[in-house]
């Protein structure tokens, strides 16, 4: 694991971590605060003007759970957070 901080292209300061196993490689970013906007993966991911890796991993607080929904359900289905993966061509997996 590596903690790191980049510059990315509009020049703001990014924190993340990159990990690393099996020939693949990402970037974690914690966006539970949705500063970092996806529009830069494709930069970050480029191996030769950004950070590089296969792929990012932003994690989110989870919001999907329905409060409405029975106390059993819900309990089963409630998460504190959520990935969203983006590879490495700026594309949602």
């Amino acid at each position: 694991m590596n903690n790191n901080t980049s510059n990315s292209n509009s020049g703001a300061l990014l924190s993340f971590s990159k990990y690393h196993g099996l020939g693949n490689d990402f970037i974690i970013i914690d966006n539970r605060n949705l500063t970092f906007d996806p529009k830069h993966v494709k930069y970050l991911c480029d191996r030769h003007r950004g950070v590089g890796a296969d792929g990012v991993m932003l994690v989110e607080n989870d919001h999907s759970t329905d409060s409405t929904a029975n106390s059993v359900e819900h309990t089963l289905l409630a998460a504190d957070m959520r990935y969203r993966i983006y590879n490495s061509d700026g594309s949602e997996a």
